[in-house]
């Protein structure tokens, strides 16, 4: 360049006036317009600090327990309540530390100098626990629960009482309700824990958010009932919707209600995120609302919740505070810290909560829909006197608001200065979810389908080297044409067990049919297995079920009115939903399909367990029957009765004995007391000496 003239410290050309330094890289980010640059987001980078961020893998769990002996009134409840204008003002420092909510919103404003899709970048790589994602479930909200359930000693999955012991056995269902939740994250996560032993409640609105049953990939979903209220849309502000949805889920609650409820719900806000509180008020009421009136005593409930710091917000969660015996505010280390999503867990309901749960279905009435809010508005729940006199509780609040407020400012600057650097990243990603997933007892995959898989692949799955030709001689009927025909087959009366089908005449209907999910369901015939037929809507078995029985023609009402429903019939059961129950007594066999049949029953096609008798019972059957006449036909025909004006035409007997061969059950007039007998080898043992091993002996398995 000397050659041609150029001298050092001088601009190129003729006149030496061109540029003298190098040409500068280009800071152009994403799609920002050429040029811009923003001084707060250039300030958020200069001024961030790693240190000041805060990562626990052991989270820290806070109670505040409920030290009151008494409830509220109603009297009382309705003297507190305050109404006005709500103008969407209200003092920022009343519930929280002064400042801190001043400077969550001056660091969000700094975020809406950027784009949506840099912003998710920016979040992908600054959120530590951004990598756990949904992992095997169908969303995030899955993953919440999971995290949830394992900091919280598994009080949801595993329930157990004041006292330490487990509220679930082997002889009963977990009952639950997952409100405002499609397309159903939470209660897939349950029926991942439960498999078909968690029956499910689920409320929400219908279509684009409804619930997405075939979707559950990592727990079965046939026991899971959608119920959409009086109206059918799922809209939880209608009080309508409310009650219908709560004498659902007492009718087959056995008018106990639910363990614990779970609610996600969320209201689009669109721009509006500073006043989020505000439009979700609605929601956060009738999501606690439906929790008051569905939770049985001593149950649980989780709300998803975002900001605290109104009057009416913090109202809310005071009540719920006297309707439980304790309750904790989390966020979770699923729940993005740079949002203000928190949950409110409540623990052990009290039984005298039940004016409170009146007053906010009253209270639900007053309230508008924010879409709506033209009038007066209810401001207060409950006095702010009141709440800043409990100084357990407002320092609760005050304490649970100021922490999370303040990690949420540290995030939200974070994810500015990931926004303005876009070569920073969170190096402890893979290793967080590693231990937190192994933490929660969740498997560190990726989501997959559940492989598919045809009749008899199935069987060879389930049953092993034997099959189910062994059981076959179930579905051939013995012929008794006399009473000596009969007597010859029955040693002891006390042997035997009988219960009444639908069987047309010379024609055995019962049968086996097996479940590989869904509506997936096969029967099997002569010619082996046949699929069921489609249209019989409705009916759905867990994947990996062999059960024998019979659809049923079930009878309803009288006279013109009277109509006809097709449900399923369990008469004995080999395999429920991989569990395998064919060496069970019959007795434990029974007792697991009713569960079974429980946890499966829906309006739309009802599963149900025959019901059975002692056959030293038998006159107390003929008095059960009725006498109906099916409008179709010309003569009354013999019925047994049902729950709720149902009946089912009778077609046969089916008798079972449930001793093994040789085995036979006897009463002792001298003692007053069973006993069995061993006739091929003399051996007496009383039913009361039996151990273990006895009855393993004694009582038979499916044949």
């Amino acid at each position: 360049m000397q050659k041609l003239g150029h001298k050092e410290g001088k601009g190129l050309g003729k006149y030496q006036d061109g540029i003298i330094e190098p040409v500068e890289a280009s800071k152009q980010i994403g799609k920002r317009g050429l040029g811009f640059k923003s001084v707060e987001l250039e300030s958020a980078l200069l001024n961030f600090d790693p240190n000041k961020e805060t990562i626990s893998i052991d989270e820290e769990v806070i109670w505040l327990p409920n030290a009151y002996k008494d409830s509220i009134s109603q009297e009382v409840l309705n003297s507190w309540v305050k109404t006005g204008y709500q103008d969407n003002s209200y003092n920022e420092d009343l519930f929280c530390q002064a400042g801190v909510v001043s400077n969550i919103l001056s660091s969000k404003n700094v975020l809406n100098n950027i784009g949506e899709k840099d912003l998710k970048n920016s979040r992908r790589r600054a959120n530590p626990f951004e990598s756990i994602s949904k992992g095997i479930f169908i969303n995030r909200a899955a993953m919440k629960m999971a995290n949830l359930d394992a900091i919280l000693d598994w009080m949801f999955t595993n329930p157990v009482d004041l006292n330490g012991d487990k509220i679930i056995d082997d002889e009963s269902l977990l009952y639950f309700a997952d409100v405002c939740a499609g397309p159903g994250g939470f209660s897939e996560y349950v029926f991942f824990r439960k498999k078909w032993r968690a029956k499910g409640f689920g409320f929400t609105l219908r279509n684009e958010n409804d619930f997405m049953l075939n979707e559950f990939c990592a727990g079965p979903s046939e026991t899971f009932d959608p119920h959409y209220g009086v109206r059918g849309d799922g809209d939880i502000y209608v009080p309508e919707n409310i009650v219908s949805f709560r004498d659902h889920v007492l009718q087959h609650t056995d008018g106990n209600g639910v363990h614990f409820m779970m609610a996600d719900g969320g209201v689009p806000i669109e721009e509006n995120f500073n006043d989020q509180e505000l439009i979700c008020k609605k929601l956060y009421l009738c999501q606690c609302l439906v929790a008051l009136m569905i939770v049985r005593t001593g149950g649980h409930f989780v709300v998803k919740l975002f900001d605290l710091f109104t009057p009416f917000s913090v109202g809310l969660v005071y009540l719920m505070y006297r309707s439980f015996q304790s309750v904790t505010i989390i966020k979770p280390n699923t729940s993005r810290p740079a949002n203000s999503e928190r949950y409110l867990v409540c623990k052990y309901k009290r039984e005298d909560c039940i004016d409170i749960a009146n007053h906010l279905f009253e209270i639900n009435k007053r309230v508008p829909r924010y879409e709506d809010k033209k009038g007066t508005d209810v401001l207060e729940l409950v006095p702010i006197d009141v709440l800043t006199n409990d100084s357990d509780f407002f320092n609760y609040i005050i304490l649970s608001n100021t922490k999370i407020g303040k990690n949420q400012i540290v995030s939200l600057d974070k994810l500015a200065a990931f926004s303005e650097n876009c070569d920073l990243k969170e190096e402890r990603q893979q290793e967080l979810r590693k231990t937190c997933l192994n933490k929660w007892k969740i498997p560190d995959e990726a989501r997959a389908e559940p492989q598919k898989s045809d009749p008899g692949t199935k069987c060879l799955e389930l049953f092993g080297n034997s099959s189910l030709y062994e059981f076959e001689c179930c579905s051939k009927s013995m012929k008794i044409t006399t009473f000596e025909n009969f007597k010859k087959n029955v040693n002891s009366v006390l042997d035997w067990r009988f219960l009444l089908i639908n069987g047309k005449e010379e024609k055995n209907s019962c049968g086996f049919y097996m479940g590989l999910g869904r509506n997936n369901i096969w029967e099997y015939t002569s010619k082996g297995w046949k699929k069921l037929n489609s249209s019989i809507n409705g009916f759905c078995l867990p994947a990996n079920t062999i059960v024998y029985g019979e659809i049923v023609e079930e009878l309803i009402g009288e006279g013109k009115g009277q109509t006809r429903n097709l449900a399923f019939h369990i008469i004995d059961g080999l395999f429920l939903g991989g569990e395998d129950i064919k060496n069970f007594s019959l007795v434990k066999r029974w007792s697991l399909c009713e569960l079974f049949s429980k946890a499966l029953y829906k309006k739309s096609f009802p599963v149900r367990v025959k019901k059975t008798y002692k056959l030293l019972k038998f006159d107390v059957m003929i008095e059960d029957l009725v006498y109906k006449l099916n409008k179709s036909s010309v003569s009354e025909s013999l019925y047994f009765p049902l729950e709720q004006n149902l009946a089912f035409k009778i077609g046969g007997i089916v008798f079972f004995r449930d001793t093994k061969e040789f085995w036979h059950r006897f009463y002792s007039s001298t003692w007053k007391a069973v006993y069995f007998h061993n006739s091929q080898t003399n051996k007496k043992i009383y039913e009361n000496h039996l151990t273990d091993d006895d009855k393993w002996n004694i009582y038979g398995k499916f044949r």
